[in-house]
Parts: structure tokens; C-alpha cells; sequence
């Protein structure tokens, strides 16, 4: 075979392999930014538990609702590895529980 057929048989494909492989890398890239967008990476106990008896306005991002009040406790299921944060309500007074792993960022109030 003489090189004008190598060009034009393996160059095409040559490129189709390259692009893929950076198309991959996108994508992995991609799959990380959503996640922490959507807060699937959750808060450690250290960083909620700076806020334990402070009033703060807690987000809980794209599920849709921000709660204020006052952080009570800092609850650890260690053998589920789940964490619940509970917390005294503004409006009604009343004790509330909220998952932490749905806590993608919290803020003092003064």
C-alpha cells in the first residue's frame, strides 16, 4: 500500500479515537460539576457543627426551600452514615429535623 492509502484509511480513524477520549474526559469533568451543583457532596460534622447554637438561614439548594432558625444538635447515625440536623423554627417555635446531606451551604444571621 502506498501512503496516500494509509492516510486515507487510518487518519479518519485515528481522529475518531482522539475525539472520543477528549469527549470522555469532558464528560467526567461534566459529571463532577453537576454533582457538586446538586450537592451530592454533603457537609462534614465539623463544619456543621460550627454553627450549633447559632441562628443561621440554611439552603438546601435545588430541592427548593431555605429554613432559618436557631442549630440545636448535630445528630450521627454511624451505621447508616447519614447526619440530621436539628433545628429550632423562627416562625412556629417548634423543633425541626433536616437531612445534612441536603445542606449544601449554610449562613450565619447576626
Amino acid at each position: 500500500m502506498d501512503s496516500g492509502s494509509w492516510i486515507a484509511i487510518y487518519l479518519p480513524i485515528l481522529i475518531v479515537i482522539i475525539g472520543y477520549m477528549q469527549q470522555n474526559e469532558y464528560r467526567k469533568i461534566m459529571i463532577i460539576r453537576h454533582k457538586k451543583r446538586r450537592g451530592l457532596f454533603s457537609m462534614t460534622n465539623e463544619l456543621l457543627s460550627k454553627h450549633i447554637g447559632k441562628k443561621c438561614k440554611i439552603s438546601t439548594g435545588s430541592y427548593g426551600s431555605n429554613v432559618t432558625g436557631r442549630i440545636l444538635e448535630i445528630k450521627d447515625d454511624s451505621g447508616v452514615n447519614t447526619r440530621f440536623c436539628e433545628y429550632l423554627c423562627r416562625m412556629s417555635l417548634t423543633s425541626c429535623i433536616l437531612k445534612a446531606h441536603f445542606v449544601p451551604s449554610i449562613h450565619q444571621i447576626t
